[in-house]
């Protein structure tokens, strides 16, 4: 997709923005490396509702592990361009606290790793220009992704959202942005250098003009209809009295035996003939001034649409005890979704989330019955994601990994194999046998552990282990239990 440059338009600068993705993994494939049935027990692909195979280019629900950069280029080769309906991300937001600090984990007896931490860290530690640099390909990317009745969420907080606003005033045109919808995330409380800052900015764009969109409503507050709904008739029916004009100019009506001609430079609203009627029901009320109103019955407006500030209980913080809390920060609350995806989506719609987190998009978008396909970088993310969907899916959906040289993924890190195996064995807190070995030791509290990481396509067998383990010398009785890393 070309990004916008109409005339007048405002651009960001920054160094490193120009920056273009390299062209390798447009190239690659996903490997399907699971499917999981969550309610169908034999494995044919049968569907739990109809149609499971007949929708979508691979026919299943696609969760997938690794780099969203690289992802979103795969699935453009394979001809996902134009197919997505709704997007909706949650990016880490700019900060320059260190994210291992905000992460927790509730449940017990569990280890997080630096990259587990990484994955569900709300923050981003490296400079405002390196944050850009990381986003913006990826919106041009999320652009070509979109279906040309589209829309995409980009979930943000106050310090980031002004900036990656003129990003996507960009990537998609300044008049393709429908809303900025302020968020409540978190109860009252006080900032000793300024006011209590509880709110998230949610931008929403579409693709174009003739985009979905469905008009919620949230019911009446108590304070608001006593405040608004003053008035009842005789048989104790609720009512507010509405203005009875509107802006531009308009000839006279009759009201019963009166002619009133409309305030100066307003119309009276109603035709003559929906006049009469309402009259006749005594709808119609004139003030002794003159001024005309209508009653609004309280019964005929229980609800209103929904406005560009979200504090409703529909859309409403998780709380530390909430029954959906998973126990990491960054997770939002299904409601919140729920409203999106309702908005901007139908029944058989492609939705897609490229920071997918524990998964709340795809849960949601399960129980709402639209295809989804959700990214995630993070492996405990994939696992805690899983496990939810596991339990929340009425389909079969595939775990998918972006199949990559070995090779390549060594060379990008800059470091040999040797020292990778090294640093692989110390997040697991073994030690290396030997310099450059794929065997170490952990000892814990139950007895010791002899570690093996394993290699990439190379496939693990118990007679590789045993041979390993006599190659060193050591009895499998000598250890607890043997772990392969990989």
């Amino acid at each position: 997709m070309a990004v916008s440059r109409s005339k007048g338009a405002v651009r960001l600068t920054w160094p490193g923005k120009d920056m273009r993705p390299t062209k390798t993994a447009a190239g690659g494939r996903l490997v399907t490396r699971e499917v999981v049935y969550p309610c169908c027990h034999e494995p044919s692909g049968a569907a739990c509702f109809p149609e499971v195979n007949s929708k979508g280019i691979e026919g299943l629900n696609r969760l997938i592990w690794g780099d969203n950069l690289a992802v979103m280029q795969t699935l453009i080769s394979q001809g996902y361009a134009g197919q997505i309906n709704l997007i909706y991300i949650d990016p880490p937001f700019f900060s320059q606290q260190d994210y291992t600090q905000r992460f927790r984990m509730r449940r017990r007896g569990s280890v997080s790793l630096p990259e587990q931490r990484f994955a569900f860290s709300d923050t981003w530690v490296g400079g405002l220009d390196s944050y850009l640099t990381m986003l913006y390909p990826r919106l041009v990317l999320m652009a070509e992704l979109l279906r040309d009745d589209g829309n995409l969420w980009v979930h943000l907080d106050d310090q980031t959202a002004p900036y990656v606003k003129v990003l996507l005033d960009e990537i998609f045109g300044r008049e393709n942005c429908i809303n900025q919808v302020v968020w409540r995330r978190t109860t009252a409380h006080g900032d000793r250098k300024g006011c209590g800052r509880i709110h998230d900015t949610l931008l929403w764009y579409t693709k174009g003009p003739d985009y979905y969109f469905a008009q919620p409503e949230v019911p009446l507050r108590p304070e608001y209809i006593e405040q608004f709904y003053r008035f009842r008739d005789a048989d104790g029916r609720r009512y507010r009295l509405v203005t009875f004009s509107a802006k531009g100019p308009g000839p006279p009506r009759r009201f019963g035996t009166q002619v009133l001609a409309p305030p100066p430079g307003r119309h009276w609203a109603w035709s003559q003939e929906k006049i009469d009627r309402a009259w006749q029901q005594g709808r119609i009320v004139i003030s002794a001034g003159g001024a005309v109103h209508y009653k609004q019955y309280l019964d005929e407006h229980l609800s209103r649409p929904v406005q560009s500030i979200w504090d409703d209980a529909a859309v409403r913080y998780l709380s530390a005890h909430s029954r959906e809390n998973t126990g990491f920060e960054t997770q939002k609350p299904m409601g919140l979704l729920r409203r999106i995806l309702k908005m901007c989506s139908r029944p058989g719609d492609l939705v897609a989330d490229f920071f997918a987190g524990s998964g709340t998009t795809l849960v949601v978008a399960e129980e709402l019955q639209r295809w989804w396909l959700g990214c995630e970088q993070g492996k405990t993310g994939i696992e805690v994601a899983r496990a939810r969907l596991a339990q929340a899916s009425s389909q079969p959906f595939s775990i998918d990994e972006l199949a990559t040289s070995g090779r390549a993924v060594y060379a990008s890190t800059g470091l040999r194999l040797w020292q990778i195996n090294q640093r692989v064995l110390a997040l697991y807190g073994a030690v290396p046998i030997d310099k450059g070995d794929v065997l170490g030791t952990k000892l814990s509290p139950d007895g010791g552990e002899l570690v093996y990481v394993a290699q990439r396509g190379r496939p693990v067998s118990a007679e590789k282990v045993a041979k390993l383990v006599a190659q060193y010398n050591r009895s499998a009785e000598s250890f607890k239990k043997v772990v392969v890393l990989g």
